[in-house]
Protein backbone atom coordinates (compact mmCIF):
# COMPACT_ATOMS: atom_id res chain seq x y z
CA UNK A 1 0.00 0.00 0.00
CA UNK A 2 1.26 3.44 -0.89
CA UNK A 3 2.21 5.89 1.86
CA UNK A 4 -0.47 8.53 2.63
CA UNK A 5 -3.26 6.37 1.17
CA UNK A 6 -6.41 7.09 3.15
CA UNK A 7 -7.70 4.11 5.12
CA UNK A 8 -10.46 3.98 7.71
CA UNK A 9 -10.03 3.03 11.36
CA UNK A 10 -13.11 1.27 12.74
CA UNK A 11 -13.44 3.10 16.06
CA UNK A 12 -16.60 1.21 17.02
CA UNK A 13 -19.16 -1.14 15.52
CA UNK A 14 -22.12 -3.18 16.61
CA UNK A 15 -24.83 -2.27 19.07
CA UNK A 16 -27.25 -1.61 16.21
CA UNK A 17 -25.31 1.51 15.18
CA UNK A 18 -23.41 1.98 11.95
CA UNK A 19 -19.64 1.69 12.14
CA UNK A 20 -17.83 4.78 13.37
CA UNK A 21 -15.03 5.18 10.80
CA UNK A 22 -12.12 7.61 11.19
CA UNK A 23 -10.14 8.51 8.04
CA UNK A 24 -6.41 7.98 8.58
CA UNK A 25 -3.28 8.33 6.47
CA UNK A 26 -1.45 5.03 6.06
CA UNK A 27 2.17 5.64 7.07
CA UNK A 28 3.64 2.15 7.02
CA UNK A 29 3.68 -1.26 8.67
CA UNK A 30 5.90 -2.68 11.36
CA UNK A 31 8.40 -5.03 9.77
CA UNK A 32 9.10 -6.85 13.05
CA UNK A 33 7.71 -7.13 16.57
CA UNK A 34 8.61 -4.06 18.66
CA UNK A 35 7.45 -2.32 21.83
CA UNK A 36 4.96 -0.44 19.62
CA UNK A 37 3.26 -3.51 18.20
CA UNK A 38 3.48 -6.73 16.26
CA UNK A 39 4.87 -7.45 12.83
CA UNK A 40 2.36 -6.20 10.24
CA UNK A 41 0.60 -3.66 12.49
CA UNK A 42 -0.27 -0.39 10.77
CA UNK A 43 1.29 2.99 11.54
CA UNK A 44 -1.23 5.74 10.84
CA UNK A 45 -2.07 9.41 11.31
CA UNK A 46 -5.58 10.93 11.51
CA UNK A 47 -6.43 12.94 8.38
CA UNK A 48 -7.71 15.78 10.59
CA UNK A 49 -4.10 16.38 11.75
CA UNK A 50 -2.87 16.83 8.18
CA UNK A 51 0.08 15.09 6.58
CA UNK A 52 3.09 14.38 8.74
CA UNK A 53 4.69 11.47 10.59
CA UNK A 54 2.65 8.63 12.05
CA UNK A 55 1.18 9.22 15.49
CA UNK A 56 0.28 5.69 16.57
CA UNK A 57 0.44 2.01 15.68
CA UNK A 58 -2.81 0.06 15.37
CA UNK A 59 -3.77 -3.55 14.79
CA UNK A 60 -4.56 -4.05 11.12
CA UNK A 61 -7.84 -5.80 11.87
CA UNK A 62 -9.12 -2.38 12.95
CA UNK A 63 -8.86 -0.91 9.43
CA UNK A 64 -10.96 -1.08 6.29
CA UNK A 65 -10.45 0.39 2.83
CA UNK A 66 -12.82 2.70 0.95
CA UNK A 67 -15.05 -0.26 0.03
CA UNK A 68 -15.27 -1.46 3.63
CA UNK A 69 -12.96 -4.47 3.17
CA UNK A 70 -10.63 -5.28 6.03
CA UNK A 71 -6.95 -4.58 5.38
CA UNK A 72 -4.86 -7.68 5.95
CA UNK A 73 -1.88 -7.21 8.24
CA UNK A 74 -0.47 -10.67 8.64
CA UNK A 75 2.48 -11.42 6.38
CA UNK A 76 3.75 -14.95 5.99
CA UNK A 77 7.33 -15.22 7.09
CA UNK A 78 9.60 -18.08 6.29
CA UNK A 79 11.49 -19.54 9.22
Amino acid sequence: MKKDTIIYWVRSSGGGKPDDLVPMYFKGRLMRDTDEGRHGDIQARPVRLGKGPYVATYGGDDFVDREGRHIMTQHKRSR
